[in-house]
């Protein structure tokens, strides 16, 4: 269903409620949608808000296919650090 984390903000009723949703200013929801990202963070946010929406499509699976590949060591999605 989304090609993109801009696809899954564009979801939202408003920049302000997805925002709301997940306890940041429109600004950085604004700064969010221009990067196309949407940092791990916030994901369980975000899912929380879709189901309260009701907007389908919306998991941890789906974020992570659809984040950047650059990661961080901080990252928990990130095996950068890992020891083999």
């Amino acid at each position: 269903m989304f090609g993109s984390h801009r696809e899954i903000i564009g979801a939202w009723p408003s920049l302000k409620a997805f925002g709301d949703d997940i306890g940041m200013s429109e600004n950085a929801i604004k700064q969010m949608r221009r990067r196309s990202s949407i940092h791990w963070e916030y994901w369980d946010d975000v899912i929380r808000g879709a189901k309260r929406r009701r907007i389908k499509g919306v998991s941890h699976d789906v974020l992570k296919r659809l984040s950047p590949k650059r990661r961080g060591k901080n990252d928990p999605l990130s095996t950068a650090g890992c020891a083999a």
